[in-house]
Order: C-alpha cells, then sequence, then structure tokens
C-alpha cells in the first residue's frame, strides 16, 4: 500500500531532516590522545576561543516551504502569511534575527527572531510568533495562542563560520510540526484535517555575531 500524503512528508522529514549543510563525522574525540593546553606566560594575550558562546547582533533566518507541503496546507484550505517583521522574499519566508546567543561548535545557544507566521482558514487564523531556535535542542520553538509551544523539529548541519567566526551559517531542513501547535491551528481554524508530522522544506540560519561574552 503506497503510503499517505503525510507519511511520505514525514518520511522525508527523517530521511534527509534539516542536513542541507552536510552532517559531520562524529565529534567524538575520546580515542585520540589528549594534548595539554600551554599555559600563557605572563603579560601574553590568552588564545581567543572562537567556540565559545557570542551575543548575537542581527541576521536573517529563512523558511523555503516546499511544494509537496503547500500542496498538503493548499488542500485543507490552509494559506501562510509572513507576519510583524517577517516577509516573503523570492518565495522564501524571511524572519530577522533579534538577540540571542550562539556558540558555533557544536552548536549551542538560543537564536531569538522578529516577526513568525500566520495560519489561516476559512475566514478564521491563527499566529505564530517571537520564534526561538535552541540549536542543542533541535527544536524552533514559537508562541503560539499566548504560549510557547514546539513550532518545528530541526536537525542542524554542521554550521559554517567566517574566517573571523563572527558570521555562522546552519543550513537545516524543517522537521515536524510540533503536536502542541497543530492541535491549536486546528482548534483555531475550526479544522481537524491538518496532523503533525509535516515537513515544511528548507530552513536557513543566518547570523552576525559580536565580541566574546565574558
Amino acid at each position: 500500500m503506497s503510503p499517505s500524503l503525510w507519511q511520505r512528508t514525514t518520511a522525508l522529514l527523517v530521511a534527509g531532516a534539516l542536513a542541507a549543510a552536510g552532517c559531520g563525522g562524529d565529534d567524538d574525540e575520546s580515542g585520540s590522545t589528549a594534548k595539554a593546553t600551554p599555559t600563557p606566560r605572563a603579560g601574553s594575550e590568552p588564545a581567543i576561543d572562537r567556540q565559545a558562546a557570542r551575543p548575537l547582533t542581527g541576521g536573517i533566518t529563512r523558511l523555503t516551504v516546499d511544494a509537496d507541503a503547500r500542496r498538503a496546507l493548499g488542500a485543507v484550505g490552509i494559506e501562510l502569511e509572513a507576519i510583524g517583521g517577517a516577509r516573503l522574499e523570492n518565495g522564501r519566508y524571511a524572519f530577522p534575527i533579534s538577540g540571542g546567543t550562539l556558540q558555533a561548535a557544536p552548536p549551542r545557544g538560543r537564536i531569538e527572531h522578529e516577526g513568525g507566521l500566520r495560519f489561516s482558514a476559512a475566514g478564521q487564523s491563527v499566529d505564530a510568533t517571537d520564534f526561538v531556535i535552541r540549536p542543542e535542542d533541535g527544536v524552533l520553538t514559537a508562541n503560539v495562542a499566548g504560549r510557547r509551544v514546539p513550532l518545528l523539529r530541526l536537525d542542524l548541519g554542521v554550521p559554517k563560520t567566517s574566517p573571523s567566526g563572527e558570521g555562522v551559517v546552519i543550513e537545516a531542513r524543517a522537521s515536524n510540526l510540533g503536536q502542541d501547535v497543530v492541535a491549536r491551528i486546528n482548534e483555531r481554524l475550526g479544522i481537524d484535517v491538518l496532523e503533525g508530522g509535516l515537513d515544511l522544506g528548507q530552513l536557513s540560519v543566518g547570523a552576525a555575531r559580536g565580541k566574546l561574552e565574558g
């Protein structure tokens, strides 16, 4: 029996989720010989740890909703709209990065955004705003109907940093719509057909970082 559209989109997510930048190898170096860290001499500047968390000073996160997801949403009469500080640019939803901190390797921190997405159907709508990405948790949360809930599950690729370490790009594939947010969308729009497991498409984080904290 051929899988349903929901099952196919879920399978696509699980197979290729958020790995657009390529998944790197295992970072576990337990099998290698540890090297002692040299003690800096008096008066010398300590080496800069470019992996440490830095405050975010700007940037954009973009979401490209793929054709299968558009068809799935359209089949149940749901439209997506950029709201607040977000905008639609060349077919991609752009969410300005407004703050937070980010450690590039391994990716950790809190990436805060302006704006959000509006889900609309039959004259009703529900807004998902104030996106926050937690790289170590692989989740994008949003404020929906006054409550912060998981909006997308993420599987991040390997971050790419500029030579200065200030710019960081993380390519990711958007994963399942969380069950909590799906329940709220169904309730607010008066439908009972949208399910969890829908792969929305490709997510790309382009963050600008300031100086090391501390």
